[in-house]
């Protein structure tokens, strides 16, 4: 079509795309783009006309411009205000009231107040202004003073406290006027709680140099108490081997006396074997009493070490116990209830113990009786082969006989020997005189001379066979007769050997036994004097059982709980022991010298005395047995003596034969042979000479046997004595038998009444602990603490009582054995006395063997606290040496100290850099301050104002947004620019930050727009509400999850929640704003799209003459 025809006809056919004239376009097309060409020319029309008259009102332009820096002026005058208030604590004026006063600890002056106050005047915290309390009051109240710190006066005191027993804290008062100002009270306090940081750092110095100081102090204390618990632990050790020592001297002891008692019963039942052994029951006595002097005297060295002990710990429980006995009355009167149960029922117990004690041993030594009857019998059997030993005079008489055959008168052996000597020495002379002169006469008197030494020399010789020949009958004899003594000697070993049981008491005594029996005659009145004693000390202990038994009696009668039948029985007991006790006599006004002869005579006399029985024996044993050695020596010289005689006997006949030959020789003989001659006479003149020596030595050993065999004849006499004691012995046994028999019965009816006391002291006892434990039950949870205290109380006191008890039991023990010691002396002396008091020396040795059971007890307790003391010692001390070496390992240098007081170093890694609090601010008031500018401007300027003629909505949105959205991003820009220059705004990314600052305002004024031209001043309103809420919902201050649940809710769906996240991004350099941007640009595209339609519909109401919505609300003044 032509361009004329054109619809355009308005406008020149050149504005069209033609070509020859024609236009291109299609008939619908050209009437679109005419369309689009017509409202772009009529919105450039109405751009143009808003610039003219925004150009023309200088006081709009002057609005404008100034809402440009409202953004700004908003945010950057608010931020600048709060800039960096931390960095400025400084200039924050603060009182300061110090009231403290120094104080002396550990041997430093501690001022601390005075300390603080020298380092708040250094400190750049806050403005500290010291001053008294009246003025820092009156400044808090009006406002001067932000805070006022106190130093109270016991503030060094308290810390002084630390080691007492209830410290005390330090107290630092401040006070606050949160009315004045509540960010500078908060921030004051933030500051106080660093100085109080510091203070208790320097405290904590303090303290831990006194600590180390201790610590230092308590390893020299503990290396001490180590030492001495190494020194207490030696001691221990050795005390504890001292203790096991004597719990094992005490235990042999007890099974001693055990035997010594059964011997003792023995003794009453056979007082033929008791007799024989009492003499060294004396003597092992004597040194049992020795030994128990001697133990009883190194026990208060134990006592008062273990006493001491006992105190210490005494000492130690007494703070608890302090505790303990204040839990009440009540407890008390259950303790006293308690013990006099336990003491009741350990009375009871004890009694009965010693009833049975004594009925046990009383049917042991029944018992026993018939083995020692027949003991007895079988010594007396065996006594009879000691017959053969009374013809040991005999072998005397035969070897005296055979001493004077070899040495005794002219015709003896020595003396022949003799006189062939000095012929022979004769003859010798003769031949040499005979050399010198060769005469017939002098040759013939040699021959003669040699014919009468020959003769010599063979009477020699038949002498000394004679004399061979009676040795060897003499060596046969005594052979025998050492056959026979030791035969002897192996029976009296046996009989030994059946009184072995009497004498294990005395074991260790053993080797003094024969003393008192080889005692010679002159040490009689001794003996007759301890015979006197030791008949004393046996009335005295049997006096002291019946008074025993008679307190026993008394307490049984009072209180009335045992049949007057038992009691009778008793009574009885104690009646007969009095009586014996009156029998029994001492020795004084008898004959001395028919004393010491019934002494020497033991088997005619039967003194009783056990160990004399068995010291004879031993002795007798012993003689016999040397007797058998000296003979079997005599035996042995006479069968060599008789050897070297037939030796002799053949020189002696070779030698006559040669003085035959010699003489038969001589007469024809020359002088050159008479010279040789003599020489060989020579020769048999040492020879005999020698003979004469030999002979003189066997005449000595004959002598020595004579003299060994001189006591021969009194051992034959000693064993016919021995022999009619063991008979006299064994015609006691009916008597001991009977008196057996009546202690038995004696100690059954005494059984019967402790029984029947102890049924009656057991129920009181049940009942009296019955109680106690229930009033126990109530007051033990007082007592749980003292417990520990008192196991420990209750084991040192239970040493030391086992300490007293065997001082005690040793007391007794050593007294016993001085009265046994007295007794058996004196049964030594006077057998019939003995006899009557058999009862009470079987009583004594069963109280002995009490007291040592008792002693025994007492000292495996002691040996069994000992090991206790020295495991807990050593423990103790390696426990202290361990303490002292790891107390030594601790060094308190200034590190030390330094890490005790702040042992914590916080170490911060920030991922971004956020410069101070205004660079913190400022996402926030940079999302406000863009707000309320774009807010500024749409109240202030008409947006909904035009002139001339309306073309479209379109257009006139354009002609408004021309002047929007370049103000909008101009907003933006001034911004950053501005907070840059005055405030020092630099954020990490700068760039970002202008860009998203534009594309924010952009995005604010979209909102705006729409809202402004849609309500007008009431849309305005409701953006200034809803900046309202974004301010609180947007956690621009604080973190969404410390503000209340409906934030939480509407954070998300807030605009100023990515704009404060996207500008903190960009200033600290964090994480991308991607998803901050894309809001912002679909919230502009959204608003802006809205505000066309809205703007296009009115156009369109405007155009038909309708009236609009802006229309009304300007009539009532809200547009």
């Amino acid at each position: 079509m032509y361009g004329d025809e054109c619809m355009g006809k308005t406008r020149p056919v050149t504005d069209f795309q033609t070509q020859g004239g024609f236009c291109l376009y299609k008939r619908e097309e050209c009437r679109g783009i005419f369309l689009i060409s017509k409202m772009t020319e009529r919105g450039k029309h109405m751009i143009k006309r808003e610039l003219r008259s925004l150009t023309h009102n200088k006081i709009l332009l002057l609005v404008v411009a100034a809402i440009t820096v409202i953004p700004f002026i908003y945010a950057g005058l608010f931020l600048k205000s709060m800039w960096d208030p931390y960095g400025s604590l400084e200039q924050l004026p603060v009182a300061v009231v110090n009231e403290d006063q120094p104080v002396e600890y550990e041997g430093q002056t501690l001022s601390i107040g005075n300390d603080m106050v020298e380092a708040l005047k250094d400190s750049r915290d806050l403005d500290f202004h010291f001053t008294d309390e009246k003025s820092a009051r009156d400044g808090l109240a009006n406002g001067t003073w932000y805070m006022v710190i106190t130093i109270p006066e016991d503030f060094s005191g308290n810390a002084a406290t630390l080691l007492d027993e209830e410290p005390q804290k330090m107290e630092l008062r401040y006070e606050t006027n949160p009315g004045t100002n509540y960010i500078a009270s908060k921030m004051s306090e933030t500051a106080l709680a660093r100085i109080r940081d510091e203070v208790a750092s320097q405290v904590t110095e303090t303290y831990t140099e006194v600590l180390f100081d201790r610590i230092a102090q308590a390893g020299e204390g503990m290396q001490e108490a180590s030492d001495g618990a190494g020194v207490l632990a030696g001691g221990v050790a050795a005390a504890s081997d001292g203790s096991g020592e004597l719990t094992e001297n005490m235990k042999r002891l007890e099974d001693s006396t055990l035997t010594f008692a059964d011997g003792a019963d023995t003794l009453d039942k056979g007082l033929k074997e008791y007799t024989e052994g009492v003499g060294r029951v004396n003597d092992g006595a004597a040194q049992l009493k020795l030994g128990a002097d001697a133990a009883q005297e190194e026990l208060p060295r134990l006592t008062a070490g273990t006493h001491s002990l006992d105190e210490g710990v005494k000492v130690y429980a007494g703070g608890v116990e302090l505790l303990h006995s204040r839990s009440g009355q009540l407890l008390s009167a259950s303790e006293e209830l308690g013990e006099g149960a336990s003491g009741l029922a350990e009375g009871l117990e004890a009694l009965a113990g010693g009833a049975d004690q004594y009925v046990s041993a009383v049917n042991t030594f029944v018992g026993q009786a018939a083995a020692y009857a027949q003991g007895a019998g079988e010594l007396e059997e065996s006594s009879r082969q000691l017959a053969s030993l009374e013809d040991l005079g005999e072998v005397s008489e035969g070897i005296s006989e055979v001493n004077r055959a070899v040495s005794g008168g002219d015709t003896s052996l020595a003396a022949g020997a003799e006189r062939l000597g000095s012929g022979l020495e004769e003859v010798h002379r003769q031949m040499r005189a005979l050399s010198d002169s060769t005469s017939d006469r002098q040759i013939r008197e040699v021959a003669d001379a040699l014919g009468s030494a020959g003769t010599e020399l063979e009477e020699a010789q038949s002498d000394v066979d004679r004399l061979a020949g009676d040795m060897r009958e003499a060596a046969e004899g005594i052979s025998q007769a050492s056959d026979t003594v030791r035969s002897a000697g192996g029976s009296i070993s046996d009989a030994e050997e059946q009184t072995e049981s009497a004498r294990t008491t005395v074991s260790e005594a053993a080797g003094n036994a024969g003393a008192l029996v080889e005692s010679c005659v002159d040490d009689a009145n001794e003996r007759i004097s301890a015979a006197g004693r030791q008949a004393q000390g046996t009335r005295e202990a049997m006096t002291e059982a019946a008074r025993e038994l008679e307190g026993i009696y008394s307490q049984l009668l009072a209180e009335g709980s045992v049949p007057g039948e038992t009691l009778e029985g008793l009574n009885t007991v104690i009646q007969s022991l009095y009586a014996s006790a009156g029998s029994q006599q001492g020795p004084e006004g008898l004959d001395k010298e028919a004393y010491m002869e019934s002494a020497r005579q033991i088997s005619e006399r039967a003194s009783g005395s056990l160990d004399s029985w068995d010291r004879a024996m031993a002795a007798t044993a012993e003689q016999m047995e040397q007797t058998a050695g000296s003979l079997a020596e005599v035996q042995e010289l006479l069968a060599g003596s008789a050897d070297a005689l037939d030796k002799e006997s053949s020189v002696l006949d070779e030698r006559a034969g040669r003085l035959g030959t010699a003489q038969e020789k001589i007469l024809p003989v020359q002088t050159d042979e008479l010279s040789r001659l003599a020489d060989e006479v020579g020769g048999l003149c040492g020879e005999a000479e020698q003979m004469s020596e030999e002979v003189g030595e066997t005449a000595r050993t004959l002598g020595q046997l004579e003299k060994a065999s001189e006591y021969f004849p009194e051992a034959a006499k000693g064993v016919g004595g021995l022999r009619t004691g063991l008979e006299a012995l064994a015609a006691e046994n009916t008597a001991l038998a009977g008196g057996a028999d009546s202690l038995k019965a004696a100690g059954g009816e005494m059984l019967s009444a402790v029984s029947a006391v102890r049924s009656g002291g057991r129920a009181v006892a049940g009942g009296m602990a019955e109680l106690d434990r229930g009033i126990r039950t109530y007051a033990d949870g007082v007592s749980s603490l003292a417990a520990g205290s008192t196991v420990l109380t209750e084991g040192t006191g239970q040493l030391a009582d086992g300490v007293d008890a065997m001082t005690v039991g040793m007391d007794r023990f050593a007294s016993g054995t001085a009265s046994l010691f007295d007794g058996t002396a004196q049964l030594t002396e006077n057998s019939g006395t003995l006899t009557k008091g058999a009862d009470s020396l079987s009583g004594g040795a069963r109280q002995i063997h009490s007291g040592a059971a008792r002693l025994y007890e007492g000292a495996e307790a002691l040996d069994l606290g000992m090991k206790e003391l020295q495991s807990g010692s050593e423990e103790l001390a390696a426990g202290l040496q361990d303490g002292a070496g790891q107390a030594g390992r601790v060094k308190a240098g200034d590190q030390t100290v330094g890490m005790f007081a702040s042992p914590l170093d916080a170490k911060e890694t920030e991922l971004t850099v956020v410069e101070n609090n205004g660079h913190a601010m400022a996402p926030y008031m940079m999302s406000v301050g863009l707000w309320v500018g774009c807010l500024a401007f749409c109240l202030m300027y008409p947006l909904t104002k035009y002139t001339g003629r309306l073309k479209g909505g379109f257009s006139w949105w354009a002609s408004k947004a021309v002047v929007l959205y370049p103000v909008a991003a101009l907003q933006g820009l001034l911004l950053i620019l501005l907070l840059h220059a005055v405030d020092g705004f630099a954020p990490a990314e700068m760039t970002k930050t202008v860009l998203f600052a534009c594309l924010t305002a952009a995005a604010f004024t979209s909102i705006m727009y729409y809202f402004n031209i849609t309500l007008g001043k009431v849309g305005s309103f409701l953006m200034l509400i809803f900046m309202v809420v974004q301010l609180s919902g947007s956690a621009g201050t604080y973190p969404v999850e410390l503000s209340p649940p409906f934030v939480a809710r509407i954070h998300d769906w807030l605009p100023f929640t990515y704009t404060v996240d996207a500008f903190r991004s960009t200033i600290c350099g964090g994480e991308s704003i991607l998803s901050s941007v894309v809001l912002m640009a679909v919230l502009t595209a959204a608003f802006t799209g809205l505000t066309i339609l809205q703007f296009r519909r009115m156009a369109r109401r405007r155009n038909k003459g309708q009236r609009l919505l802006i229309d009304w609300l300007e009539e009532k003044g809200l547009a």
